[in-house]
């Protein structure tokens, strides 16, 4: 074909391109205007009880959504206030046996008493001002009621202070542009995959038209590409994602999984290899899995249970009695597996 007719069907076929890129480019967005981002915050990963004491719930969410790096320092602080929180509480329920053993009816110290486990801090030290006034000077200064008031604030301020804390384990909303859902995530994995198989054909196509050397055969190479390119680089993503290998100091977190789906869908080629080099690897341990047979895969899932077992461990004579026949179990369904008659 004469190179000029060529290069007037490069033409053609990078504008086409452009086409689908702008078209795809607004349809993304609108989805996005259409469809609101989940705000995630530091609910979604620890609660926090009334006197202050924070518990985490997932840690693994915390990873995926923050990072390590910049949640272990202040999971550090909660833990550390979460002691003197438990402190001055320890401390304050003994100042409230005292209190109680100078009451004739404990039911006047019943609303305090609540507002206290509830960490109601500031209405209790309300609630400890109308008690007080029941008392006699010497009573008060025997009781310390002023010392109880002190504490009450501090654990007031300090249960402040852990919300405040807790705050900073929301992530960036910078980084909350994309969708987070786990399912609006792998939309994200495919549309940015094919951004970048995208901007390498334009960049390629481009390159062969101003070197007058675009071959019109390769189109169909191109066409295959916008099919293969976002489903490899989604199935590599979930990959990443389940751990079957990872990039490095190249953290993949969900705020990076559109940058992580353009690299793979620009690189549609080396994604592919990627891909062989993955199957090999997992057709390879399932041969392996067969030539071994169904007695490894028991062992291995009996091990499993044994560790979640061990998670609870017994603690009462009953207990014992019943881990015991669980473990026998096992062993007899390890042994009809290997094909052993018990």
């Amino acid at each position: 074909m004469d190179p000029s007719e060529a290069n007037s069907y490069g033409r053609a076929f990078i504008m086409r391109l452009i086409g689908i890129l702008l078209l795809a480019a607004a349809a993304y967005v609108v989805a996005h205007v259409a469809v609101v981002n989940e705000q995630i915050n530091w609910h979604a990963f620890a609660d926090m009880k009334g006197s202050g004491e924070v518990t985490f719930k997932n840690l693994d969410s915390v990873d995926w959504y923050l990072g390590t790096d910049r949640a272990e320092p202040v999971m550090k602080v909660l833990r550390d206030r979460n002691a003197q929180i438990v402190e001055a509480n320890t401390r304050l329920r003994a100042d409230i046996n005292q209190l109680r053993a100078a009451f004739a009816q404990a039911a006047m110290l019943a609303g305090f008493e609540s507002q206290v486990r509830e960490g109601k801090y500031t209405d209790a030290f309300g609630s400890l001002q109308s008690v007080s006034t029941s008392l006699t000077q010497q009573a008060r200064a025997t009781l310390n009621t002023a010392a109880i008031g002190d504490r009450l604030f501090e654990l007031q301020r300090l249960a402040d202070l852990q919300r405040a804390t807790l705050e900073d384990l929301t992530p960036p909303s910078a980084q909350l542009f994309f969708w987070t859902k786990p399912s609006l995530s792998m939309l994200e994995v495919l549309c940015w995959a094919l951004f970048g198989v995208l901007t390498n054909l334009i960049y390629n196509s481009a390159f062969y038209v101003s070197k007058r050397s675009f071959d019109p055969n390769e189109r169909h190479v191109a066409y295959t590409k916008l099919v293969y390119g976002p489903i490899l680089a989604m199935v590599l993503v979930l990959a990443i994602m389940f751990g079957w290998f990872d990039l490095g100091p190249y953290k993949a977190r969900v705020w990076t999984l559109p940058l992580i789906a353009f690299i793979f869908g620009y690189f549609s080629r080396r994604t592919a290899m990627l891909f062989d080099k993955l199957q090999d690897k997992i057709f390879g341990e399932a041969e392996k899995s067969i030539d071994e047979g169904p007695a490894r895969i028991l062992k291995l899932h009996m091990e499993n249970l044994e560790r979640l077992r061990a998670a609870t461990a017994p603690v009462t004579f009953t207990g014992v009695i019943e881990r015991a026949k669980a473990i026998a179990l096992n062993e007899i369904a390890i042994a009809s597996a290997n094909g052993v008659k018990s």
